[in-house]
């Protein structure tokens, strides 16, 4: 099954993405505790990269690089649940 974006949908900003489920914010705040140790700042800096990003590919090709960059298991609980959030930023449906 291949899942298409939708075409010329405005983004929500990734800050209201997290803050609109407080599981989300349970997922952000991990991330950042256990794949930034602690540090919101680079967090903060790293979401800011991908913010203007419209496509899912280029998110997922930038997490991806991030996380090879931090020596970042993918499969991770924190980066699955970081990875799942961003998701449904571009895909909210699902």
């Amino acid at each position: 099954m291949s899942i298409s974006q939708p075409e010329s949908r405005p983004l929500i900003s990734i800050t209201e993405l997290f803050n609109s489920d407080p599981e989300w914010v349970v997922k952000r705040d991990k991330a950042i505790k256990k794949l930034y140790d602690g540090n919101t700042q680079e967090f903060n800096a790293f979401m800011s990269k991908l913010e203007p990003m419209r496509d899912w590919k280029d998110v997922m090709d930038a997490v991806e690089a991030e996380f090879m960059r931090k020596k970042i298991r993918q499969d991770s609980k924190e980066a699955t649940g970081l990875t799942d959030v961003l998701f449904k930023r571009y895909f909210p449906s699902y």
